[in-house]
């Protein structure tokens, strides 16, 4: 009886299960499988890097990458959603005050994490002559790294860092050193000397579109 009892109980769960997800939409479906990933992509990375980003994602988000295989030389997370406006000034007003840097995405002189990225220039890059003369330039004397933006959907080759020139950076902080295991940091032949290795963190805001990324990028 006890046996019985138990396939009973087993087959409704498994029943009860079933028909939840013939009730969930495909978006959900794909944003619990997003979030299932989301939280193991930002588990790899130590927890003070990554708490400026969304506990969780909802159904704003635009989407999310990461990166956290060393071929592609420097590691990061990316989470992209749509805000409304309201909160967005609010979130604004708040990084105008607490962050470390400010740029804007039109800026001619940034210092970008490897900079040379591009949607069909991403493996084995051989730099021009032009190219290792903007690895370090005096102008980045002072500045903080922000991403190179160059696989989303906002991604344009207008700008130096990829995203159009609507959009605000905020580093909210950057620290020159080894933040990971030697396994996954570069030999940091992309950035100047003094920020061979290290990372960056920060949210970049376009008021105009209502969008807000939130960056991680260690090298």
């Amino acid at each position: 009886m006890k046996k019985n009892s138990l396939f009973i109980l087993l087959l409704t769960s498994i029943v009860v299960c079933s028909c939840q997800n013939v009730h969930k939409t495909p978006h959900q479906l794909m944003l619990e499988d997003w979030n299932k990933k989301y939280s193991e992509q930002k588990s790899f990375f130590p927890a003070e890097l990554t708490n400026h980003f969304p506990n969780t994602l909802d159904e704003s988000i635009v989407t999310f990458t990461d990166n956290i295989s060393p071929e592609m030389r420097s590691l990061e997370l990316m989470v992209i959603d749509s805000i409304n406006n309201d909160s967005l000034v609010k979130i604004k007003m708040n990084l105008e005050s607490s962050c470390i840097g400010k740029y804007n995405a039109s800026d001619s002189c940034l210092l970008i994490v490897d900079r040379f990225l591009t949607r069909t220039k991403y493996y084995k890059i051989e730099n021009t002559k032009y190219d290792k003369l903007l690895i370090d330039r005096p102008c980045y004397n002072g500045l903080f790294p922000v991403p190179n933006f160059w696989h989303n959907s906002f991604t344009t080759d207008e700008t130096e860092c990829k995203l159009p020139d609507d959009f605000e950076l905020y580093v909210t902080d950057a620290k020159q050193g080894k933040y990971l295991k030697e396994d996954f940091l570069t030999s940091g032949w992309f950035m100047p000397k003094q920020w061979k290795n290290g990372y960056s963190k920060g949210i970049a805001i376009s008021m105009e579109q209502n969008i807000i990324i939130y960056w991680l990028a260690i090298w």
